[in-house]
């Protein structure tokens, strides 16, 4: 009775653990799922914002970037090290990396709207190097959702299998 009763103890406290991985993992895979949508909606209205300033003059719209800036940076910080256990961290630095690059483009392109140079604050912001920044962003984001897919499909079927290997030892 005394070894029945251990090895349940062992194989309960087994399952619990298995059951509580699944749950964090699954937990942090739902956070950098939900910070992706952040980053993406942050992501367009700095765009929007930059290119609405250069467009009519307004510095609002600089105001508006600013106050959203520090959201993505730190939605990207976030993403970054959550990032690490799926292995995702170079996508997210790659993330990062194009972002703070957009962000200097968008600062030059402000100066040039305080300037009253609206066509060069435009030509910067529809210009080759810009729009290359935007599409190395757009590849560190389809990384991420790759790993993030990967990592969740791993997850699971190392649970499974983890499982089986509990109702073979049960049985």
């Amino acid at each position: 009775i005394a070894v029945t009763a251990a090895v349940l103890v062992g194989l309960l406290a087994n399952a619990y653990r298995g059951y509580d991985l699944l749950r964090t993992g699954m937990a942090q895979q739902a956070e950098i799922h939900q910070l992706q949508g952040t980053i993406a909606k942050l992501d367009e209205t700095l765009t929007m914002s930059a290119m609405m300033a250069a467009a009519s003059g307004d510095l609002a719209w600089e105001a508006r970037y600013r106050g959203v800036e520090p959201e993505l940076d730190a939605a990207i910080k976030r993403a970054q090290a959550l990032a690490v256990p799926i292995q995702g961290d170079e996508a997210a630095a790659m993330i990062d990396q194009a972002n703070q690059r957009l962000v200097a483009l968008a600062r030059r392109a402000f100066e040039l709207v305080r300037a009253r140079q609206l066509e060069e604050a435009q030509q910067l912001l529809s210009a080759p190097g810009y729009n290359a920044q935007k599409q190395i962003y757009a590849r560190g984001m389809a990384q991420l959702n790759d790993r993030l897919a990967q990592a969740a499909h791993d997850l699971i079927e190392s649970r499974q299998r983890h499982l089986l290997l509990h109702m073979g030892i049960v049985l």
